[in-house]
């Protein structure tokens, strides 16, 4: 009897030690980190999608002087409000996409991942309860012209519906 229920112990064990090495072979990180004490939990108005997840986005600088600058900054933020694990599964190492478009046409000016190299390899994106997974990335400005109001859209790839964000900038002489 002691015999049975040791054997059925170590063979629990020996299951959770497979799964937690599975689980951290897997883990493909890209920047995760704990917010920041004075992060707000969730954005005004931002609900969190059905992972749990929610997607914010900071351009820089403000206000874009195309004088000053050739790029804007974005920063992506997909943070886990939650407390379980999400996980994000992409057909190949592409996570974002970028776009500048002209409000008034809604044409895309600009298109981040024309000049970024992806592979088909997949990839699995696990964020931890609480914590965040950051993308800063360069838009080139070389297209945008003085005194047009433009939309800067970002989404996660496969995820365009519920993680996506967009920022009305003002291009300045």
């Amino acid at each position: 009897m002691n015999r049975r229920r040791y054997s059925s112990r170590l063979n629990l064990l020996t299951v959770a030690g497979l799964l937690f090495s599975l689980t951290a072979c897997s883990y493909l990180p890209s920047f995760h980190k704990k917010p920041d004490a004075d992060q707000k939990p969730a954005a005004a108005g931002q609900k969190p999608s059905s992972q749990g997840l929610v997607f914010e986005m900071h351009v820089a600088p403000e206000p874009l002087k195309l004088a000053e600058s050739r790029q804007l900054e974005v920063t992506l933020n997909l943070r886990n409000v939650t407390r379980k694990k999400a996980q994000l599964k992409f057909p190949t190492t592409q996570v974002i996409e970028i776009l500048l478009r002209d409000a008034k046409t809604n044409q895309i000016v600009t298109q981040w991942s024309s000049d970024q190299s992806f592979t088909a390899d997949p990839r699995l994106l696990i964020i931890n309860p609480e914590e965040m997974s950051q993308y800063k990335e360069n838009v080139a400005t070389r297209d945008l012209k003085a005194g047009t109001l433009y939309l800067v859209e970002a989404y996660v790839v496969g995820f365009q519906q519920e993680l996506r964000a967009t920022k009305a900038i003002l291009a300045q002489p």
